[in-house]
């Protein structure tokens, strides 16, 4: 699995990051927890110009439980947070989750 360049993108909004930083402590202690989330349901949202994503997919990976991981195609990660163009489909990936996850939790 290749990991995404930190490299700035044409249009991103990052555009001084050259390389990607080491991960810090705190990031690697909580990509070494993701397995305690255990059987539980996982989506991660992702922007495919997001220079995170990488770590998004790395937790993905580690996930042991039913999960999912749905891209938003040209979003960044703040672009996730306000833009509605991004923010819509997100809202209804999450609602179809939640719904099928939530009503299999009920029996």
């Amino acid at each position: 699995m290749r990991k995404a360049s930190c490299e700035a993108l044409p249009g991103s909004a990052v555009r001084t990051m050259r390389r990607c930083p080491e991960p810090s402590g705190l990031l690697q202690m909580s990509q070494s927890r993701i397995p305690l989330i255990g059987q539980r349901p996982l989506l991660m949202i992702v922007g495919t110009r997001a220079v995170t994503s990488w770590m998004s997919v790395e937790a993905f990976q580690r996930a042991i439980g039913p999960k999912e991981i749905h891209w938003i195609d040209g979003a960044s990660h703040v672009d996730l947070y306000d833009r509605k163009q991004y923010v819509g489909p997100a809202v209804e990936q999450l609602a179809g989750f939640f719904g099928e996850h939530l009503d299999q939790a009920r029996g």
